[in-house]
């Protein structure tokens, strides 16, 4: 077991600009990572890399505020640099997603960190619509650069920018929004949906990870719907690093570049 981090108390007298500066200076937050499963065969393929601030501020909260702030590009550039050194000590043969914003991709220190990275595993960068994206050609591009290198749209479904994103970039990969999982065993429309947009995956080469797998009747419904991958709390909760337990060296199905 890994060393126990203290939680440490926000001070609220500070500006909110300068909580974060703080937080970034002092590295005050741990990556962990989450199992990404083939349903089919129940074996780990992929980590998701997410961020634990130690004052326990959910990470979306302090992303806002740091988008807020004029500081989100700071903080992501130090959360996704901590989760890929992380990532170094994970098993070979899964390879590992991290959430980037447009902002951090178009950044020039930003993609020098993505560049500056062991490239023999595939790096999923997951994209969000929480930022607008101005200019699809200049990310195409950024993306280009680097090696060993795939897209991920994420939360798809849960909004209009999410679905801009994949008809736009052609991802790899889909992450369908937990909201389209709710009641999908007995709820046919969502049973619908989710059946259509996996069959446009098909037709457009990527895969769909669903996120928010909770139960074993979840997993059977999307199997059934012909669903590539899964990720939630049925395969296993974020954990940081040193915590990981791989049964074996993961056979992930990785779409073509």
């Amino acid at each position: 077991m890994g060393p126990k981090r203290t939680k440490r108390r926000r001070q609220p007298e500070l500006p909110v600009r300068d909580l974060i500066d703080q937080v970034i200076a002092d590295q005050a937050f741990q990556p962990v990572f989450q199992p990404v499963v083939d349903l089919e065969t129940q074996e780990v393929v992929a980590f998701e890399a997410l961020t634990r601030f130690e004052d326990g501020t959910p990470p979306e909260v302090l992303f806002q505020e740091a988008a807020e702030t004029g500081v989100a590009v700071a903080l992501e550039h130090a959360t996704v640099g901590a989760a890929l050194r992380a990532a170094e000590q994970i098993p070979p043969g899964a390879f590992v997603s991290v959430n980037a914003s447009p902002a951090l991709l178009l950044d020039s220190e930003g993609a020098i960190e993505l560049s500056d990275r062991d490239e023999s595993r595939l790096l999923v960068l997951e994209l969000t619509e929480r930022e607008p994206v101005d200019d699809y050609g200049a990310l195409a591009r950024v993306l280009e650069q680097f090696g060993n290198v795939q897209l991920a749209v994420d939360d798809a479904g849960a909004g209009y920018a999410s679905l801009r994103h994949i008809l736009a970039l052609r991802p790899s990969y889909i992450k369908l929004d937990i909201t389209w999982l709710r009641d999908i065993e007995n709820d046919m429309a969502r049973q619908a949906l989710v059946a259509g947009i996996n069959h446009f995956a098909m037709l457009t080469n990527c895969h769909i990870i669903a996120e928010g797998v909770e139960t074993d009747v979840q997993c059977e419904a999307l199997r059934r719907l012909g669903i590539d991958f899964g990720q939630g709390f049925l395969f296993g909760r974020p954990e940081p690093v040193a915590l990981l337990s791989v049964a074996k060296e993961p056979a992930a199905r990785i779409p073509p570049t």
